[in-house]
């Protein structure tokens, strides 16, 4: 959510929506430090049970599209070398083959 300011101006009538969901994932979830990105190699994945919040970015995910803003989910079974964890959510740097540039991502969820 790299310019989160300018999508809630642009999110029109799911602005509320938007905010809540963003809020309750900030009062909830452990923020990992920005250390264990490893200089923006390593990305967030949700454990097995971590469903209410999968649920919420869901919905994140949802208001994001309807701005026309391309979302990804990726299911896979090795996130790579770990560097942060918590109950809910890990860190990791995904192995080389996983890694991906814009034009060969995998195909957005609709």
């Amino acid at each position: 959510m790299a310019d989160r300011e300018s999508w809630k101006h642009s999110s029109g009538k799911r602005r509320a929506e938007f905010d809540a969901i963003c809020e309750g994932l900030n009062e909830h979830l452990p923020r990992p430090p920005r250390d264990v990105f490893a200089r923006r190699k390593a990305i967030c994945w949700f454990k097995p049970g971590a469903g209410p919040y999968f649920e919420k970015m869901r919905a994140l995910a949802d208001i994001y599209e309807e701005l026309d803003v391309l979302t990804r989910e990726i299911v896979h079974p090795d996130p790579g070398r770990v560097t942060y964890e918590d109950e809910h959510q890990i860190v990791a740097v995904p192995p080389i083959s996983m890694r991906f540039r814009s034009s060969t991502a995998p195909e957005p969820r609709r």
